[in-house]
């Protein structure tokens, strides 16, 4: 940035990480964020921390999210909703086959409960989401219908991940679950 005259700034930062976030580069990327960390005067905000909440559901790091929703704490940043929505979308991509990773989406609900912030349609679309890559249909169903019953709007969006959760559930032979393991709801 300094080589091309353009101001050093947060958002000139931000801009750049999204970017190698999509244009996959993933290393860049994490360089370019240990860059920010040592520049002097550069305040990370909270667009920051979304586009590396949007890098760790790129690359499959679900666990990495929970450490950026830690530092952006530490930094003494109140995470928005949208936080909790990329970080629940994050959550999605952990290796759900592995034992141990199933709870990993609740731990992030259980992120949300405690920041006492209401969940948006954009939270319940990750949920959904992550519960149908996670193979768990009837829990996608589950937030589909409290998210109506609380009176939000699904999205395209939203109906794109539930019926992304039932093929998926359809494709392992899992769609005649009866009853979810555990489901939590959002109050």
């Amino acid at each position: 940035l300094k080589d091309l005259s353009i101001p050093v700034s947060v958002r000139a930062y931000n801009g750049l990480l999204e970017a190698y976030t999509l244009n996959g580069s993933p290393e860049r990327a994490e360089a370019l964020w240990l860059r920010m960390h040592a520049e002097p005067g550069l305040a990370l905000n909270e667009a920051s921390f979304l586009a590396m909440l949007k890098h760790c559901a790129v690359t499959g790091r679900a666990e990495r999210a929970f450490f950026y929703l830690d530092e952006l704490r530490g930094l003494g940043i109140r995470p928005s909703v949208e936080v909790f929505a990329r970080l629940i979308r994050a959550t999605a991509e952990a290796p759900h086959w592995v034992p141990g990773y199933e709870d990993i989406i609740f731990d992030a609900l259980y992120a949300l409960e405690g920041a006492e912030l209401a969940p948006t349609v954009a939270v319940y679309t990750a949920l959904i989401h992550a519960f149908g890559k996670a193979g768990d249909s009837a829990a996608a169903e589950y937030y589909y219908w409290e998210m109506t019953y609380k009176g939000l709007q699904p999205t395209t969006e939203t109906y794109n991940a539930l019926l992304n959760a039932f093929a998926k559930a359809q494709s392992l032979s899992l769609i005649h679950i009866s009853e979810p393991t555990r489901l939590l709801s959002i109050s």
